[in-house]
């Protein structure tokens, strides 16, 4: 489906933004964007789009960003790569999947595909690896990580409310700790047996005692910047990413791949929108307020958010137009 064929321009105000005026229980925008080689009339006024519109969604609404890039997007982009692999420590990305529909994960390698390799019939693309793997940067520096990787058709940005501590995301992790058991012949390795055992259910986000009065620790603390993470917002992190799985994956729980996931990240363009029904959107979000994606399928940027949010935009995209800077649409 041709974005341009659900999409109308809903005025002058929004432009460059047009508007999905046919859905009314979410705000959808689109904007033409070439991802290729993006000139700087485009990236220059999304940048300043970005900021502006981030600032009133954090002031005024509470909301919080988290960026997520597409692994094949930095491993195609040579001067990406590097940059990413030279963040690497610092940034501490988890790797999750993405998934383009709702229904399947990205499909595994088969038995007969892996004898194909290993008898050097056909050649390892790790690129085919990569499509269905997202890098989450868990609150990172967001502004410096849009600087970075924006305009290369990779990058997704969710915005969340802030939340105070949820004792019952805190009861929930603490019962997966407790619970947690290693099989027979697991317990034959006493590493494994003194990290289960030094677990504290209690502090379900603190490392095992042995690992966390290692002298190592004490090297990775000062290069990762560890004691300085907020614990309630590591919490928060590792159950936004159970939600995402019960939200996006719950037809794949009977995968095997489905345990080992940390977070599920939805690519959504503008055909997965317009099917999608009322109430799986309704399910979108309560995990997050806006979804933003880079979509090269729709040759531009797409915008989902709570229509409450539109006049935030409107009054950046005034902005900018007061400030005379203009978008190039090539």
């Amino acid at each position: 489906m041709s974005p341009e064929s659900g999409l109308a321009s809903s005025g002058k105000s929004l432009l460059p933004w047009r508007r999905a005026e046919s859905l009314q229980d979410v705000l959808v925008l689109w904007i033409p964007c070439r991802f290729q080689d993006m000139p700087d009339g485009q990236r220059v006024w999304l940048s300043l789009f970005l900021e502006r519109w981030f600032a009133v969604l954090t002031s005024e609404h509470g909301l919080e960003e988290e960026c997520f890039m597409q692994l094949e997007t930095l491993q195609r982009k040579e001067k990406l790569c590097g940059e990413f692999y030279a963040n690497l420590l610092k940034e501490r990305p988890l790797m999750g999947r993405n998934i383009s529909s709702m229904q399947d994960l990205p499909k595994r390698t088969t038995t007969d595909e892996i004898e194909l390799l290993t008898k050097g019939k056909v050649k390892y693309d790790y690129h085919a690896m990569s499509t269905s793997r997202t890098c989450w940067f868990r609150g990172s520096d967001t502004a410096a990580l849009r600087a970075r990787y924006l305009g290369f058709g990779g990058m997704t940005i969710l915005l969340m409310p802030r939340t105070e501590e949820n004792q019952e995301d805190v009861k929930q992790l603490q019962q997966m700790i407790s619970g947690l058991k290693l099989p027979a012949f697991l317990r034959k390795d006493a590493r494994l047996v003194a990290m289960v055992e030094g677990l504290d259910p209690q502090k379900p986000l603190e490392p095992p005692s042995f690992i966390r009065n290692h002298p190592a620790m004490a090297h990775l603390n000062a290069v990762m910047g560890l004691q300085k993470r907020d614990p309630q917002k590591q919490l928060q992190r590792v159950m936004f990413g159970h939600k995402t799985k019960e939200v996006f994956g719950s037809s794949l729980k009977t995968d095997p791949a489905y345990a080992g996931i940390p977070f599920l990240l939805p690519r959504l363009s503008s055909t997965t929108i317009f099917q999608s029904t009322v109430e799986e959107r309704v399910s979108w979000f309560q995990l997050f307020d806006v979804y933003l994606r880079e979509s090269p399928e729709d040759d531009g940027m797409l915008i989902a958010a709570k229509p409450e949010l539109l006049s935030g935009i409107v009054q950046v995209v005034s902005s900018l137009r007061k400030d005379d800077y203009r978008y190039w649409e090539g």
